[in-house]
Order: C-alpha cells, then structure tokens, then sequence
C-alpha cells in the first residue's frame, strides 16, 4: 500500500493504491480555519473498500477514529470525540434507499446505550458517502429478503434470507456535499 498525504496550499489531497486490487481514492479536501475538521470537495474511487471509507473519514471528519477489536465485531470503528459507534458500507452501485441488516442495526443500538454513544451507519456509493444517525430511525419497516450474500468480502459466498429495511437516502447526512462525484 502507498499513501501520500501532500498538503498545497489550503488543500490536502489523499491517494489510496493497492497493489493487489485495482484500488484508487482520492479525495480533495481543505481544512476549515480554525477547526480540526476537514471537509471533501471532491473524491473519485474504484472499488472502495471499507479501509479507504474508513481512512477519508479519519483524514476529514474524525482524526481520532478508530477501528474495532475485531473484524467480527457488529461494528466497524468509533470515536471517542465525537461519541460515536459505527457501521461502514461500500456499494458498488448508488440507489435512492440503502440496506442495513436487522441484527447489525439491532447490534448498534444496544452498544451505543450501553456506552452512551450515537449510532451511525456510513455508506459510500459512486455517487458520495451517506451518514445516517440511526437513533433518529423509530419506525423502520423490516422484511425478510433472500439471495443476500452471508458475509461481504470474505471467503463465505454462500447466499442466505436476512431480516432489513431501506434507508432513505434523502434522510442521510451527505458528507461530500459540495462534491462533483460523477465518475
């Protein structure tokens, strides 16, 4: 892996390659004055993994992010700043309603109760990176839906039933705004 983190002038600018993927984010940022918040003006990826979503969250919004013990927890990362437990998601296609499995939503609530944290679910699509303050979803319609894969980017492929609902994009947090995210 190469990262290099270059700053000109006001602008910071993030590139992500793997070499055993045909892996590339970049995203242009700046940083706003007085605040150690940085905010995306434009981003571009290929397959996005979630350590790409995981890094351009750290790098722009939340520099003391950090990841779970675990690959297996029911979630992704959290940060203490900003008392936050969350869930990452990459799509390779961008749709108007994106999918969070019952028992992952079901997982983050709990966890965000027992330590005072805000639960949040972050998707990035080819068209932006969508945050939803899941706490403020109370009445989520649940259905069960096949032909889903078991787990995602591991070795088990097989395709099983989950209980989900959709979330609205409209009703997201988009972090890149202000980004041209056409790709």
């Amino acid at each position: 892996m190469n990262y290099d983190l270059s700053t000109t002038r006001n602008y910071l600018v993030f590139t992500h390659e793997s070499s055993n993927t045909n892996t590339m984010c970049l995203a242009l940022v700046t940083q706003r004055s007085g605040s150690d918040t940085l905010g995306i003006w434009s981003w571009y990826t290929t397959s996005m993994k979630e350590i790409d979503l995981f890094n351009i969250l750290k790098i722009c919004f939340m520099p003391d992010l950090e990841k779970s013990e675990s690959q297996y927890s029911r979630f992704d990362c959290f940060s203490s700043k900003w008392k936050l437990d969350i869930e990452l998601k990459c799509r390779r296609t961008h749709y108007d309603e994106l999918l969070i499995e019952k028992d992952k939503y079901d997982a983050l609530l709990k966890r965000a109760e027992e330590n005072g944290t805000r639960p949040f679910y972050i998707n990035s699509t080819p068209q932006g990176i969508y945050a939803f303050a899941l706490d403020e979803f109370n009445d989520l319609q649940w259905e069960m839906k096949g032909g889903l894969p078991k787990t995602t980017d591991f070795y088990d492929n097989r395709r099983i039933v989950k209980e989900v609902a959709f979330l609205p994009i409209y009703a997201a947090i988009k972090l890149n705004e202000d980004a041209d995210t056409e790709s």
